[in-house]
């Protein structure tokens, strides 16, 4: 799908339909994350039609349509979008103004387009990644709950974001927490709506893939002094995160770790992404309600029209 400035995003996605759908789909997201800089947009947009080629098969197990954006990684500014870090919020450069608000209108095109061709899915989008595309997931579900059915963020730029403003005493900006969400995007953190959505995030015990050390140092020196783990594995800092979603009653976040696995998707921790959004699906009420939204009374009772004149 080319980018629609009108629409409200400036960089293509891909948008993909299964052989067959689910009773109640999700619409299934996965940010696009080249793992390099590059200047080039066909380099990220190669990268973003692979994803989507193989996020198409998990998609068709799942009976759900997916998207894939198109977002850029520049060198110049060198911002790290793919994360949905801090600078990426603050970004003022042309095109890459608040990526989290373009992912949003890509999503709004997408189930415009599923609904042109007879297809529902809900309100809400089943978010995930893995490495920077991970941490994107996370931050944009802290961001956006209620626009979240689930979340699977693995590895998550090598600290899984926190729901609080504070922990032992060390205040927590985003993206270590929350605590200046407000000033950042002109909106509180909506806590409610965050303790909603199931969250499952996940790393390898082998992994060492930590971005931490290069972050601002206020943001580096939070997690340092909250985890304790400066260099090394990163997993320990995942039950650091868990005491603080438990702490801050977050009933519906999961965390695992997985043994002998590094920094890469493995096939277990594929197995149970695919099992814990089929459990995330949402109910026909969600999906009803959801459609009702987008495309109001007139085009259901159209549907319906068709239904019954088919029958």
């Amino acid at each position: 799908v080319p980018a629609d400035p009108a629409q409200g995003f400036s960089w293509p996605y891909y948008l993909g339909i299964p052989p067959a759908l689910s009773p109640y789909p999700s619409l299934l997201v996965e940010p696009n994350n080249t793992g390099a800089v590059s200047n080039d947009l066909a380099v990220h947009d190669g990268a973003a039609e692979a994803l989507g080629a193989g996020l198409a098969n998990y998609a068709a197990d799942l009976g759900v349509p997916w998207l894939v954006p198109v977002f850029p990684r520049p060198l110049t500014p060198p911002i790290y979008t793919h994360a949905l870090d801090r600078e990426t919020l603050l970004a003022t450069a042309p095109g890459l103004e608040r990526i989290d608000l373009q992912l949003i209108a890509m999503m709004a095109d997408a189930r415009r387009r599923l609904a042109e061709r007879d297809l529902a899915v809900g309100s809400r989008a089943l978010l995930d990644g893995f490495s920077a595309s991970g941490a994107f997931v996370h931050r944009f579900a802290a961001l956006h709950p209620e626009l979240v059915q689930a979340a699977a963020t693995g590895s998550g730029a090598g600290w899984p974001l926190a729901p609080v403003a504070l922990w032992d005493g060390i205040p927590l900006r985003y993206p270590v927490g929350i605590g200046d969400l407000a000033a950042l995007v002109g909106a509180p953190f909506a806590a409610a709506s965050y303790r909603r959505v199931p969250l499952f995030a996940y790393v390898g015990d082998a992994d060492e893939n930590d971005p931490v050390p290069g972050w601002d140092p206020i943001d580096r020196d939070a997690v340092f002094a909250l985890t304790g783990v400066s260099s090394g594995p990163i997993w320990p800092r995942w039950p650091v995160s868990q005491e603080i979603h438990e702490g801050a009653a977050m009933s519906a976040a999961e965390f695992a770790i997985y043994p002998g696995v590094g920094h890469v998707f493995s096939s277990d921790m594929r197995r149970d992404v695919n099992s814990f959004f089929a459990a995330a699906m949402p109910e026909p009420d969600a999906i009803l309600a959801g459609t009702a939204a987008l495309c109001g009374l007139a085009w259901l009772a159209a549907r319906a029209e068709k239904r019954r004149s088919s029958a």
